[in-house]
């Protein structure tokens, strides 16, 4: 039988491709500095903060939850949030980290070096440049740390008691148009 002390918060997330690579991310927020104060489970009532990533040419255009009340929260948004990501490069000149990019970003190859690389227009991906000196084999491997800062939006779902239940999900969908 499952604990009736663990509650769940989940976060769906719709993706619709168009020209590019339009980028939409939302996850409960989870850092340990956070608004949830590192919490990702919670209990029946509980105020929980989501974290709402997108590329610059994606605007939110509606979002709702299955129960409870979601809301934009203008007072904690936008947190700019400091993010270490790894790229692998294996016979592929392109890679993408985890969030949208926003500003400078730094980039350290762990081990042998294959150049440099730009950010693409999209946000996320990196294209690599490799330096034909650097490849002994028509085979090449690299891995780069990437630090980069980038932004999230922030909702609130609040009301979140379902009378009688004592473990259950609650869904939030954003949905957000490319430009």
């Amino acid at each position: 039988m499952a604990d009736p002390r663990i509650v769940t918060a989940t976060v769906t997330v719709g993706f619709g491709v168009t020209a590019g690579a339009d980028s939409l991310l939302a996850e409960v927020d989870g850092r340990t500095g956070g608004l949830n104060k590192g919490k990702t489970n919670f209990r029946p009532g509980d105020d929980v903060y989501m974290l709402v990533y997108k590329s610059a040419n994606v605007s939110i255009v509606d979002f709702v939850a299955s129960h409870g009340s979601l809301a934009y929260d203008s007072g904690n948004s936008p947190q700019v949030i400091a993010i270490d990501d790894i790229l692998v490069f294996a016979n592929e000149r392109e890679a993408s980290v985890s969030k949208p990019v926003s500003g400078a970003w730094t980039r350290t190859w762990l081990g042998g070096s294959l150049g440099n690389m730009a950010l693409d227009a999209d946000q996320i991906t990196f294209a690599l440049t490799i330096d034909p000196s650097t490849v002994v084999k028509p085979y090449y491997a690299g891995v780069a740390l990437l630090g980069y800062n980038t932004q999230a939006d922030v909702y609130k779902l609040t009301n979140t008691m379902i009378a009688n239940q004592d473990e259950y999900q609650i869904l939030c969908v954003f949905v957000g148009e490319a430009t």
